[in-house]
């Protein structure tokens, strides 16, 4: 049987804002993405033995746990200044051990990372990993006003670094054009899929509609996520003023908080703010809306940020999504229920063509799934494991 260990990182920011994540909680043992490919690996009976493992310098000895089936190990590490940040000269001891085994796959969950790369060169007789979570390449940094340190960085992992990794797994088109320009393999596609399928299922929208006290005599376009700069939440709040005189319209935002950028001027506009709601109420919202929208108004985010899950759920719920994020799957067929503007100008056009021809809900879940079901994302990750 194979066997995979999954490699993770806790952003500073998540150790500090959310108690979730507190030390001891299973929150802090599972945290990263490795843990939701697992439990979809382990679903489906796939002959692997999978761990998720991380470092965190708040730790003065090894942790390990099984959360909700998935085995975690958190090792202690030494906190380091930048380019490094931190490194766990316990993991890699325990790296190493694992990989005297020669059926062990490792796989890193994120790319461009100094710790990981060292890493990864003590791996790299083994079969390695890595999937892009976001990241601009340093090369993209550098051209963009990074500084020389993005260029040394660059030119390590063009001469050293990404030489230790078997293959790299990315939705987003630069980070795919980046590697395979350096002549390494790399694999464009979805690396997620789209979880809890049970509960994000196509609903009658009048009956949800009913469920929330929402107008049945109205169209009803929704944004979930939180109201910070780079998720167009410029270009949304200009739409709404501009289709203000629009009385057959109502703008619904899911998952607002008062301490967010774009709260104000949200609360001031004629359109249905909510905070957090439950996973049963976000379906609901899901199913009543007539159209989905998202946006990357920043040019690092609509370049990495990758297609965003949120539009994908919107979708699988029947509902057709505008979101420019969808730029990187153009022409797979995403466009019979979706469209992707190229900036705002195409917004109000897009949003009215959706809202006066919408597709059909059960071919909107259709296309979702064709690229970001489980099956075909752990079907291609086992496939390159065993190439």
């Amino acid at each position: 049987m194979k066997r995979v260990v999954f490699i993770n990182q806790m952003g500073v920011q998540a150790r500090l804002d959310d108690p979730v994540y507190a030390i001891g909680t299973d929150a802090f043992m599972s945290f990263g993405l490795a843990q939701f490919i697992i439990r979809e690996f382990q679903a489906r009976g796939y002959a692997l033995s999978c761990e998720s493992w991380r470092s965190d310098h708040r730790l003065h000895k090894t942790d390990s746990r099984d959360v909700d089936g998935v085995t975690c190990r958190v090792f202690p590490s030494l906190r380091l200044p930048k380019p490094l940040y931190e490194f766990s000269i316990s993991m890699l001891k325990v790296l190493l051990r694992e990989a005297k085994e020669k059926s062990t796959i490792f796989h890193f969950m994120g790319t461009h990372s100094l710790g990981y790369h060292i890493y990864a060169l003590f791996l790299r007789k083994r079969r390695v990993f890595a999937t892009h979570l976001g990241d601009p390449d340093p090369l993209w940094r550098y051209r963009n006003g990074g500084g020389m340190r993005h260029l040394l960085f660059y030119l390590a992992e063009k001469h050293l670094f990404l030489r230790s990794y078997t293959c790299f797994f990315g939705i987003c088109i630069l980070e795919h054009e980046y590697y395979t320009n350096l002549g390494f393999t790399s694999r464009q596609r979805a690396v997620l899929g789209v979880s809890r399928l049970d509960k994000f299922i196509i609903k009658s929208r009048e009956e949800c509609r009913v469920r929330l006290g929402l107008p049945l005599d109205k169209k009803i376009i929704l944004q979930v996520g939180r109201a910070v700069r780079y998720r167009g939440f410029k270009w949304m709040i200009e739409t709404m003023d501009e289709l203000r005189e629009r009385s057959d319209l109502l703008f619904v935002f899911l998952n607002i908080k008062d301490n967010q950028m774009y709260y104000q001027d949200l609360m001031s506009r004629d359109c249905l703010v909510k905070g957090y709601v439950s996973i049963e109420e976000l379906v609901d919202y899901y199913n009543a809306a007539d159209l989905h929208w998202f946006f990357y108004s920043e040019t690092k985010q609509y370049l990495f940020g990758g297609t965003a899950y949120v539009p994908v759920e919107a979708l699988v719920c029947g509902t057709p999504t505008l979101t420019n994020s969808f730029h990187h799957i153009a022409g797979s067929g995403i466009e019979e229920v979706a469209r992707v503007p190229k900036d705002k100008t195409e917004i109000v056009p897009m949003l009215d063509d959706l809202l006066q021809n919408p597709p059909e809900r059960e071919l909107c879940r259709e296309k979702a799934l064709g690229i970001f079901s489980w099956d075909i994302v752990l079907k291609n990750y086992w496939n390159d494991y065993n190439a």
